[in-house]
């Protein structure tokens, strides 16, 4: 996961250095909703992490399902807590 997550950010670094006007929820694909959403999330999904040990994972779907059924989760419940 550290790999992954070194290497999306290298890219997402560069994105914003070629694109400094443009917001950074629209350089990774995601609304201003969405955005705000993972941000009051960002503590559960580092505990999230942290519970599970997957920091150190090389298997994909074990840090990146979950997070994906709490943002299908979102978008059909807006008001839902990450």
């Amino acid at each position: 996961m550290l790999d992954e997550m070194i290497f999306q950010a290298k890219i997402w670094y560069s994105m914003i250095y070629l694109f400094p006007k443009r917001n950074p929820w629209e350089i990774l694909g995601y609304d201003k909703n969405e955005w705000d959403w993972m941000l009051r999330g960002e503590g559960q999904i580092w505990k999230h992490y942290l519970d599970n040990q997957v920091l150190f994972s090389n298997n994909f779907n074990d840090y990146t399902l979950p997070l994906a059924i709490k943002h299908l989760a979102m978008v059909s419940h807006p008001n839902a807590h990450p």
